[in-house]
């Protein structure tokens, strides 16, 4: 109470600050936030906390059940300390529910007398001004949001468990950090502020709209407007621009739920950052809030929405968001083509948009001048903004960085390389000499100079993702989809692929304990399992294998003979060992391994091509031995197209089914001999 009673004094010393006399306009504002606070009605505030009780009855009574009556309960301690953690870095989706649901009945409770003329007049006929009045509800609404959760804190640290896990699967030093009373207080600390973040933005909400349905639909449309811009702006930019990447941060910013405050900490103290962004964002919500109360025209009670600028906003959000749902299912329906996405934009968001207009109207009657006209902004807005980005008006698609502009690149190659490749780890293969930079930067500007070839690339398999570190310390990313064998010839990439950068980071780690190795047969029928003693030698031999390897052969889709497939830390590599394996294959041979691996084909007694789409599609079948091994030999261990592909049927005697690591995708050449053999035939 010493603060409050100092603050006029504090305030008025703050004031002769230089730097604070010409202040702008936020720190005036956060200046009023504060001064009105202390003149709020207590009378008020309490009369609403009266009113009220019964939400922070519901909200203690959820918050009790999920945060602390479980780990009274629960007996398992491994159980008690993931529930507690997963509860502690909001993971938890019961808790993350009532911090959104909390706050949204406290702000449609205090804010319910501005959707009705009689209780608008009595409330703005109490002595208060504006502000103050809207400072008396947001307080009244914040402590009833609060107190659940102060006294759920409370109650969590009197109901933690003594740390007695010598018989669990969990460490002394993880379950200390978790029931430590420092961390549970200031993990319920950061929840308070969540709180009022949500608070604050639906109580904006509803001074935007004049009745409750409205009001609960802007909650949500103003939490989840950030991350439904964010996701309309992905949905396009992967549709037209070619080489989009949806980097990691696009990502989780798109993926960020209905109120966007809620992210997952490590066991500890959160960054001061988040912090500090919980309480500005608050403030600055709030502040807006108070700007918008002192201009609501109060005749707009129970209308949809108390502004106009919410109308025109209300109508262009929901047509944008009909035409990308509309535009999408057309061309689901029919096929991916610019027109039906076209048509179906602009039959979607016209009838999206007059839907939004007789909502927000409350009336059918929107067919009128003013409501075309809005339309038809809108329109020439988005034909504008999609048609930019489909001629690579912006020269995303064009640019190439500079050798010289290049400290490092990421490049992912996994599945250019597919069953070659060793980097257990699925990490991106890092270069930083700045011949592995230029070779990359060739390689990036053969694939723009033939983007309109690569634009109809259909295949999966074939994705290279390249992200370069600049030196100005920002990153540029992209990823594309190549056509079949589009990067088999490409000399960037061959160069790429034998430099010794690239050389050190495919092989095996050999400081990395091997708990298996297992060589299994292409057919997966056979396999044979390498004693621990011999691990050694056969990781050497695959790394010198994978060391002798050639471009070419790294990026060749023929079935290998067998697959060394390896277990590090619970994650397995398999690497396809082909007929240049020498190291590997003479090691097998001497362990007396080899012949196990290899005999499986001499006991096919038959085999069918049949069509991927349509198993009944028999394209031609085979007993003879010779022509058995061509077929296996001409085979793919990948499906690229799963609507064009052929997959062998093999019969042994003893199994039959299909294997689709047995596939002759779109541009084998065996394939398309058999096919016109079989058509000439006919």
């Amino acid at each position: 109470m010493r603060w409050f009673k100092a603050y006029p004094k504090i305030n008025s010393m703050a004031r002769k600050i230089p730097a604070l006399k010409h202040s702008p306009g936020i720190f005036l504002r956060l200046n009023g936030i504060l001064g009105y606070a202390l003149k709020a009605s207590v009378p008020l505030i309490k009369e609403n906390l009266r009113n009220n009780w019964a939400i922070a009855a519901f909200g203690l009574l959820g918050y009790f059940f999920t945060a602390v009556f479980p780990v009274i309960t629960i007996d398992d301690v491994d159980g008690v300390y993931y529930w507690m953690r997963d509860l502690l870095q909001f993971c938890n989706v019961a808790m993350i529910l009532l911090n959104v649901l909390i706050p949204l009945l406290s702000a449609i409770m205090s804010l319910r007398y501005l959707q009705a003329p009689g209780s608008v007049s009595v409330m703005h006929s109490l002595p208060l001004t504006r502000p103050m009045l809207l400072m008396s509800q947001f307080l009244s609404g914040l402590a009833i949001c609060w107190l659940p959760l102060i006294i759920t804190c409370a109650a969590s640290i009197l109901a933690k468990k003594p740390a007695f896990v010598s018989h669990a699967t969990i460490d002394i030093e993880s379950w200390s950090k978790v029931v430590s009373s420092g961390y549970i207080i200031t993990q319920y600390a950061l929840m308070l502020l969540q709180t009022a973040l949500a608070y604050s933005i639906f109580i904006l909400a509803g001074i935007a709209a004049s009745n409750t349905p409205m009001h609960i639909i802007s909650c949500f449309a103003f939490a989840g407007l950030p991350s439904a811009l964010g996701l309309l702006a992905n949905v396009f930019c992967s549709r037209f621009l070619f080489g989009y990447f949806e980097t990691e941060r696009v990502i989780n910013f798109i993926s960020i739920p209905a109120v966007p405050i809620y992210f997952s900490f490590e066991v500890g103290n959160p960054p001061f950052p988040v912090v500090i962004g919980y309480i500005v964002a608050t403030f600055a919500l709030l502040a807006c809030a108070m700007a918008l109360y002192d201009k609501r025209p109060l005749e707009k009670a129970g209308d949809s929405v108390a502004f106009g600028f919410m109308e025109v906003g209300i109508c262009i959000f929901f047509s944008l968001m009909g035409a990308t749902l509309f535009a999408f299912l057309l061309e689901s329906i029919y096929v991916v083509n610019d027109a039906y996405f076209f048509v179906g934009m602009a039959a979607g968001g016209f009838a999206s948009f007059f839907a939004a207009r007789m909502i927000v109207k409350k009336t059918t009657r929107v067919w009128n001048k003013e409501s075309f006209l809005q339309f038809g902004v809108y329109a020439a807005i988005a034909f504008l903004l999609v048609t930019g980005l489909k001629t690579d008006a912006f020269g995303f698609e064009r640019r190439v960085p500079k050798a010289n502009e290049v400290e490092s690149v990421n490049i992912e190659l996994e599945y250019i390389l597919g069953s070659s490749i060793a980097n257990f780890t699925n990490r991106p293969y890092v270069f930083k000499n700045k011949d592995a930079v230029s070779a990359v930067i060739s390689m990036h500007e053969r694939i723009v100079a033939n983007r309109g070839l690569q634009r109809q690339a259909r295949t999966q398999n074939n994705v290279l993702s390249v992200t370069y570190d600049m030196a100005n310390g920002r990153q540029l990313s992209r990823r594309w989809l190549a056509t079949l064998r589009f990067h088999t010839d490409d000399a960037g990439l061959a160069a790429l692929l034998e430099t010794d950068e690239f050389k050190a980071q495919n092989r095996f780690d050999e400081n990395l304990a091997v708990r298996d190795l297992t060589f299994l047969s292409a057919s997966t029928l056979d396999s044979c399992t390498v004693q621990k003693s011999e691990h050694a030698k056969f990781i050497a031999a695959l790394n010198a294998d994978l060391d002798a390897q050639t471009s070419a052969q790294m990026v060749n889709e023929s079935i290998p003979q067998f697959w060394a497939q390896v277990l590090i830390d619970n994650q397995f590599a398999r690497v396809g060992v082909s007929s240049n394996f020498q190291n590997t294959i003479n090691l097998l041979k001497e362990q007396g391994y080899y012949d196990g691996l290899v005999q499986w084909k001499s006991n096919i007694k038959k085999i069918s091509i049949q069509k991927g789409t349509d198993q009944y599609d028999i394209l031609a079948t085979f007993t003879d031995p010779d022509q058995i091994r061509e077929a296996i030999d001409n085979s793919e261990p990948f499906i690229k197209d799963p609507e064009d592909y052929y997959f062998l049927n093999i019969e042994d005697g003893s199994n039959s089914g299909g294997y689709t690591m047995f596939v002759f995708n779109p541009g084998n050449k065996y394939i398309e001999k058999l096919a016109g053999d079989k058509s000439a035939s006919q």
